[in-house]
């Protein structure tokens, strides 16, 4: 910003010689003192920036340690206690929801796994047993026996 420029520049100034900026008189040592405010400040934010930028990341670090248990937490207390227990509930934890199928989602799955199985051509139990399988016995062609004479 050049304040400390200025500040320079301003000791070089009379020290009785007055100033007029902006409809105010100043004297160098108050013109000084306005601009070494101005660099203690900026000292002050950049010293307060550097500290929030350190709590920043030691809150970002806190949080990716805090959210990985988290998942271990969730999964101990409904083991531990059960999902009717309100121990996971008094540590913040829901009980997963149960799936709500409507009649016709369930008539749509049943036409599916049926498609799919006439896809597929898988049988059913029943179905299985009826099917039997055949031995298909390799025919060996005959070997002609050769006289030895004597």
């Amino acid at each position: 910003m050049g304040f400390t420029k200025r500040i320079q520049g301003l000791e070089e100034i009379p020290a009785k010689q007055l100033i007029p900026i902006g409809g105010t008189t100043y004297t160098a040592a108050q013109l000084k003192a306005i601009f070494q405010a101005g660099i203690e400040a900026l000292k002050t934010l950049t010293d307060k920036e550097a500290e929030a930028k350190q709590a920043a990341e030691a809150f970002r670090n806190a949080k990716a340690v805090a959210l990985g248990l988290e998942t271990g937490l969730k999964q101990w207390a409904f083991a531990a206690y059960g999902t009717t227990s309100p121990i996971p509930s008094q540590l913040g934890f829901a009980p997963r929801k149960q799936a709500v199928r409507s009649v016709d989602g369930k008539k749509q799955a049943v036409a599916q796994a049926h498609a799919t199985r006439k896809a597929r051509h898988t049988l059913g139990p029943k179905a299985k047993l009826a099917i039997k399988g055949t031995v298909v016995v390799p025919t060996v062609p005959a070997v002609p026996e050769t006289s030895v004479a004597n």
